[in-house]
């Protein structure tokens, strides 16, 4: 099954040393941004004294390395501006995730508890045990 992956995900599969766990055999994807915002996350983990800067450059250094496609198709910032309106986001960040799952028809794995709750009125949201 094809699924869209956001940064808590991606983050997540870092911490595990990559492994996909429930995720194997499916074909992860994900918007353009799925790696910046990661990389950010992790340094701001790093910032707060949660993980040692090492080890998170380790984290972002393996970010390349995850079987992840990323997909944009060129109606994706304007599907990201819909969904934030619709939803009531003021930023487009989360909504490049629902608006891809939309565009491609598939769900979106998070385990972001804010995504999953305003994602989950027009797409289908999964965590990861779910699968």
């Amino acid at each position: 099954m094809r699924l869209v992956v956001d940064a808590s995900i991606v983050i997540q599969l870092q911490i595990s040393g990559g492994r996909l766990g429930p995720l194997t055999g499916h074909e992860l994807v994900g918007p353009p941004l799925l790696y910046a915002e990661a990389t950010s996350s992790i340094r701001e983990q790093v910032y707060r004294g949660e993980i040692p800067s090492d080890r998170g450059r380790g984290f972002v250094d393996g970010l390349a390395t995850l079987p992840i496609t990323i997909h944009e198709p060129k109606n994706l910032r304007m599907a990201a501006w819909d969904v934030a309106t619709d939803l009531g986001w003021a930023k487009t960040y989360d909504a490049e995730y629902v608006g891809l799952a939309m565009l491609l028809d598939c769900p979106v794995v998070t385990l972001d508890l804010r995504l999953q709750r305003g994602a989950s009125r027009i797409v289908r949201v999964l965590t990861p045990t779910e699968l």
